[in-house]
């Protein structure tokens, strides 16, 4: 019998790697956990050309921005740095901004991030997180306490789709010793339990995969244990993590 993976994220994110896992012969049940929505008030102008660096903690965040920015026809200057989460991220900027940015995580994750900032960074300079909303303010704060001045502005949020999905319940109920659970966020985890009546022991008998150390501490939380961690959210890792797993 083929292992059954559940990828949450959205159709859209899904479609190379649910691809991939078909060839490779993996069932692949489609259950996205997540709905991005914009969240900006299009009446408030942000005076971007007061930071020294513009920070986008996802993809997601960096889309978002276009579009209020592209309303807003605001213009940013080629002296802001710009700093993303990884090579992913940076390939996202580049389609949008038409531009490379500066700053590149090395290791593809937040913490990471804010090293390479701090190293890179001169002290005192203004800075200006474009996040969504449940991103961590441990990342701010910690540039905040090595003298940096930090802005957070939210300009999407991660919320629980409101259309038919498959029960949550009734796909673990089925053989969950053969379903593989990728969580590639700490909102993903967090939604799953919600949607599972936040009975999140019902995950038990599956075989997580966790992207980044947040999911991974998100997980914890509930008393959940990935079998394996990944650094990356990239699909050749993923792949290459769920051979280990037969």
């Amino acid at each position: 019998m083929p292992k059954k993976i559940i990828l949450t994220r959205s159709t859209e994110d899904n479609q190379v790697l649910a691809k991939q896992l078909l060839a490779l012969n993996y069932s692949v049940i489609e259950f996205p956990a997540i709905k991005i929505v914009d969240n900006f008030n299009l009446n408030q102008a942000i005076q971007v050309e007061q930071y020294d660096c513009l920070v986008f903690t996802s993809g997601k965040a960096i889309q978002a921005t276009r579009r209020y920015f592209e309303n807003q026809h605001v213009i940013v200057p080629q002296t802001t740095l710009i700093a993303v989460v990884g090579q992913a991220s940076a390939k996202v900027f580049e389609e949008c901004f038409r531009r490379r940015p500066e700053i590149v995580a090395r290791n593809s994750n937040s913490e990471s991030l804010v090293e390479d900032l701090i190293l890179k960074l001169a002290t005192k300079q203004k800075i200006l997180f474009l996040s969504g909303n449940l991103s961590l303010d441990i990342l701010p704060r910690r540039l905040r306490e090595q003298g940096f001045a930090v802005d957070l502005l939210e300009v999407y949020r991660n919320l629980i789709p409101k259309v038919e999905l498959p029960s949550l319940r009734e796909i673990l109920a089925e053989n969950p010793a053969n379903l593989i659970f990728p969580f590639y966020s700490p909102s993903a985890v967090n939604n799953c339990i919600i949607l599972l009546g936040n009975d999140s022991a019902l995950l038990n008998k599956v075989q997580i995969i966790s992207v980044g150390a947040r999911t991974t501490a998100q997980l914890s939380v509930h008393q959940l244990v990935p079998k394996v961690e990944l650094t990356n959210p990239n699909s050749q890792d993923l792949i290459s993590a769920l051979l280990t797993l037969i």
